[in-house]
């Protein structure tokens, strides 16, 4: 049998199957029959829905996850901004602190004890230099040496203990414990820096919301336990698809019922010979006699 051969009698078949349908009553237990292939139709159309359904659920995953990836740049940018602007209060502050613009706060503890150590040792070194002798100098030299190094290491410090103070006076929200001329300023730039920010993490989050909501949505509808990603729809696609895979063999299968019926029917005479169905039936057999 040629391949054009085989397509003109499923054609055929199919032109059997579709007066069978319109004619249900023709015969008895023809109806039931044409129903069970309605559903297999039926399922294969839900089927293909949910299909496309899927592939737009990906695609609105895509979007909206790459929504929340933007917003949480920008939140991101934002609270580094804010982060810089800390660490400048804390020198600023500081430094107020020192030539007594702003009073002894428990907050510069640390960094007021670390420079009291500092100012130590570079007095120290100092009258080191005055040191008299070969062998008083060489001893000189090496305790100025250690607190060269004790020096360095304790002002590499000073960057984080004053990051630390303005850190906390964000975080907590009392940046007017220093405000003064020095730190005027920032406290005016960080407070317009917190708003900036909680605008943004008010996007982030309804961006990350609807993100959350299309993805559960998509788990109840889907029958998933979860999903975070497109990824995570593959499952469901691959079951869909076998599903219409399954769909199309009930289809062909319910189809070869119903002409083996019809077969019976016209071997008992039971067939109108005035019927779409019986002139659709000759125009197959023919193809068959071929």
């Amino acid at each position: 049998m040629t391949d054009f051969h085989a397509a003109q009698i499923e054609q055929a078949e199919d032109a059997v199957l579709e007066a069978a349908d319109m004619l249900p009553n023709l015969v008895d237990g023809l109806e039931e029959l044409c129903v069970a292939r309605r559903r297999t139709f039926q399922a294969e159309r839900v089927l293909e829905e949910d299909l496309a359904a899927v592939e737009l659920v990906k695609d609105q995953l895509d979007e909206k996850g790459s929504r929340v990836a933007e917003r949480r740049k920008d939140a991101d940018k934002a609270t580094k901004e804010l982060e810089k602007l800390a660490q400048e209060l804390g020198t600023e502050a500081f430094a107020a602190r020192e030539v007594g613009d702003l009073a002894d706060l428990s907050i510069f503890n640390e960094r007021q004890a670390a420079q009291k150590d500092v100012d130590a040792w570079e007095g120290e070194i100092t009258e080191l230099k005055e040191a008299k002798g070969f062998g008083a100098i060489v001893k000189a030299k090496a305790k100025q040496a250690q607190l060269l190094a004790k020096t360095a290491a304790t002002k590499a410090r000073f960057r984080g203990m004053e990051r630390e103070i303005g850190r906390g006076l964000v975080e907590e929200g009392t940046e007017e414990l220093v405000r003064c001329d020095q730190t005027e300023v920032v406290i005016t730039k960080i407070k317009s820096q917190k708003e900036t920010l909680a605008a943004l993490e008010g996007l982030l989050n309804d961006a990350n919301s609807d993100f959350m909501k299309t993805a559960a949505d998509a788990a109840d509808r889907f029958a998933l336990d979860h999903v975070s990603s497109h990824k995570d729809l593959t499952a469901a696609n691959k079951r869909i698809k076998e599903g219409i895979k399954q769909s199309k063999k009930d289809q062909r299968a319910a189809g070869k019922r119903i002409l083996e019926r019809l077969d019976v029917a016209v071997s008992l005479g039971e067939l109108d010979h005035e019927s779409m169905v019986w002139q659709a039936l000759k125009g197959l057999r023919a193809l068959h006699e071929e």
